[in-house]
């Protein structure tokens, strides 16, 4: 079993933290520091300076997979390419609700995109981890169709996020 850490993005979802780029690499070294292997240090889509503390973050290469963040578009793969990221975690919103709040598309317009964007990314040389937004609040065979197809044109891992908080241990 790994650890995936995405306290770097995840954890900074608060318009009250704001942490400047020394800030960031004192995080990333005690991440490492704890033998954490798999890392997502930001999202590309955020802004400019997001994106300039990921393209320092990465100067930092190490034992550690350092992992950019990426909507399911070909332009964001390409930002994550332009800053030099050798890891991309894709995602996609994959329950009703968030499937209509943000992308208005029918499940087989996104298993097309999972399809060219997934593969996208792979042909690029990355490598691929795909993750479902909202993904206990997704059907099963969604999920898993989902899944499957972003293994099939090249992911190497997948996970499934609680985003709204609502599983258990036991669910």
């Amino acid at each position: 079993m790994e650890i995936y850490d995405n306290t770097l993005r995840e954890g900074l979802q608060n318009p009250m933290i704001f942490l400047d780029i020394k800030q960031k690499k004192k995080i990333l070294e005690a991440q490492i520091n704890a033998g954490i292997k798999k890392i997502e240090i930001g999202f590309v889509a955020i802004d400019d300076r997001e994106k300039e503390d990921i393209r320092i973050l990465l100067e930092n290469k190490s034992e550690a997979d350092l992992y950019c963040l990426s909507r399911l578009l070909i332009s964001d793969v390409d930002e994550c390419i332009k800053l030099g990221c050798d890891n991309i975690t894709i995602f996609v919103p994959s329950s009703d609700d968030m499937i209509k709040l943000k992308l208005n598309k029918t499940i087989s317009e996104i298993e097309i995109m999972i399809r060219e964007v997934v593969g996208y990314a792979n042909s690029s040389g990355l490598s691929v981890r795909f993750s479902c937004e909202d993904a206990t609040n997704t059907p099963v065979e969604r999920l898993i169709k989902f899944y499957n197809l972003a293994e099939k044109y090249g992911a190497k891992t997948v996970s499934v996020p609680d985003t709204c908080g609502i599983s258990t241990p036991f669910s």
